[in-house]
Formats: C-alpha cells, sequence, structure tokens
C-alpha cells in the first residue's frame, strides 16, 4: 500500500497532543500497514523521517552533533516521550544488525539496523537516499529499522533472521515499511551493478537506462556523465529489490507499506545525489529515521 499525506496528518494528530513544534520542523510521520490498512491501533508504534529543513541529523561516535541533539529532544518532548531514550549506531554501509534490551547495548557499535522488544528505546539510523526500512511484529511488539543502500541490500534476511530466531517472530504477524529514498527516476548505475543486482535480488530491479537518459530530480534533470567506455547505464530500483527480499522471506504484500516518494526529486529531503550535483562543495543533508512507541 502506496502512504500519501492524509495518513501522515491522521498520524501526527494520533500520536502528539501538541504538533506545533514537530510539524514546524518537518518531520513526517507514518504508520505500518496490517491488512491494506494503516495499524492506528492504540499500541501500534510509527515510523518516522525528519527532512531537509531540520538540518543534518549525522552520527559518529566520535563527534557531537548539537542539531541532531536539539531535533531529537524535540521530538522526545513534543511527542510526549519523557520515558524514552534513542538508540543509534554508527552505520558502515554494511548488512550488519544488532538486537539491543537496553540502551548500552548499542554504546560504540558499528552496524546498520537496530532490533528491539523494549518499547522505552527509540531505535534511530540515518538515510540520504538511501533505503530506510521499518519492520514490527504486531503480535509480539518487536520493531526494527534498518538503513539499506546499495552495499547493505540484504540487510532484511539478516532482520527477520533475529526476528524469527531471537524473538520466536511468525512472518505472517510482521509489517514492513519501505520509507522515502532515491528511486529508479534517479538512480543510474553501470553494468556491473546492475548485474550484481540482477543476479541476488531479482531482473525487476534494472532496466536499461532509455538514449539520453538523466536522473530526473523533480523535473529539472541532471546530466548523466559516466567515464565508463560507453558501456550500458540502468535504473536501478531499490525498492523492487527489497520488496523482492520481503515476499522471499514470507512477509504478506498486504502488510508491506511503500512511502513512495523519491529522495532525489522531493527537495523535501536530503539527497546525497541532489545536493552533491548542485554544489560539489557542500555537504548533503543527512536524515534521522526511526521507530516511535507510546509508553
Amino acid at each position: 500500500m502506496y502512504i500519501d499525506d492524509k495518513m501522515i496528518t491522521t498520524n501526527l494528530k494520533q500520536m502528539k497532543n501538541n504538533s506545533s513544534g514537530i510539524n514546524s520542523l518537518g518531520i513526517r510521520f507514518f504508520p505500518f500497514d496490517k491488512q491494506n490498512k494503516p495499524l492506528f491501533e492504540n499500541d501500534a508504534p510509527m515510523c518516522f523521517i525528519t527532512t531537509r529543513e531540520c538540518g543534518s541529523m549525522r552520527f559518529r561516535w566520535n563527534e557531537e552533533n548539537i542539531n541532531r541533539n536539539r531535533v531529537l529532544n524535540l521530538i522526545q518532548k513534543d511527542c510526549d516521550l519523557s520515558h524514552s531514550v534513542f538508540a543509534s549506531v554508527e552505520q558502515i554501509h554494511s548488512q550488519k544488525v544488532i538486537s539491543i534490551h537496553n540502551i548500552s547495548d548499542c554504546d560504540k557499535i558499528q552496524a546498520d539496523g537496530i532490533v528491539t522488544d523494549n518499547k522505552k528505546i527509540i531505535p534511530v539510523v540515518t538515510v540520504a537516499d538511501c533505503m530506510p526500512i521499518y519492520i514490527y511484529d504486531f503480535k509480539l511488539k518487536v520493531f526494527s529499522v534498518l538503513h539499506s543502500g546499495w552495499k547493505g541490500t540484504g540487510i532484511i534476511n539478516n532482520a527477520l533472521k533475529i526476528f524469527i530466531e531471537q524473538y520466536n517472530s511468525s512472518v505472517e504477524n510482521i509489517c514492513a515499511v519501505i520509507g522515502p529514498h532515491i528511486h529508479k527516476c534517479c538512480y543510474i548505475v553501470d553494468e556491473e551493478r546492475a548485474d550484481y543486482f540482477i543476479r541476488n535480488f531479482g531482473d525487476n530491479c534494472v532496466e536499461e537506462l532509455e538514449e539520453n537518459g538523466k536522473c530526473y530530480c523533480g523535473g529539472k534533470g541532471l546530466i548523466v556523465e559516466w567515464n565508463n567506455g560507453n558501456k550500458k547505464l540502468f535504473r536501478l530500483s531499490l525498492k523492487n529489490a527489497n520488496i523482492n527480499l520481503l515476499e522471499q522471506n514470507g512477509i504478506l504484500s498486504e502488510n508491506i507499506a511503500i512511502y513512495d516518494d523519491c529522495t532525489c526529486c522531493d527537495e523535501m529531503f536530503g539527497s546525497n545525489r541532489r545536493e552533491s550535483s548542485e554544489n560539489q562543495f557542500s555537504s548533503f543533508t543527512v536524515m534521522a529515521t526511526g521507530i516511535i512507541n507510546k509508553v
């Protein structure tokens, strides 16, 4: 199911008593899907992602990001989450997922996904064109957030293995959300990467780039410049690759929700591709994304 702005608005009203602070920051919330319907049960968690206007949410263990601290504190305050704590990992573009029960379990850890059943923990990863993936077992109340770029595609397998082997989840009770990320309209790759995705994730992940094809970038169009000896180029769909993985693992299609916005096209979001192309000397806006429970 595809999530639209109406769902986001409804969700915000249910999540918070006072939405003014978070709305002014531009933080977006959206629900999981269960049987093709938004999961708005009282105890259901909600997914969130910061946007470009929030500023950089970059996270490293050896540095302090004052802006990140400020924004996360505002989320905590406006969502009445005084009893909750944020749990982060330093991302390394891997398929590594950790299971945590306390905030200390992720201290100094480098990984790209977090699984927990502790509702007081708000797991957070960062993205900027890479795909955020959210997973939730609505029976056992286990939840996870993942960072999945091209190198990390397949991280879903590791997360679901933890759900099943460590928490005894059943796949029919698992929901998943594919969040905002760079789509095939803008994600253009060489033949080697295209072949890698075809071999590992299905031939519906790629399509050959049309003659004089461009990265659409919200209609502006960015020229594709590759010094690859005039070899073929391809459009890559991370969405199709990860839908294939979810369904191969037995996740029901009616429990998969897709936030179908391209971060490169929509300037509301931070984008490595767009922002780096606009100014090669500027940094791109790293966004924070995670899952919130009402405690």
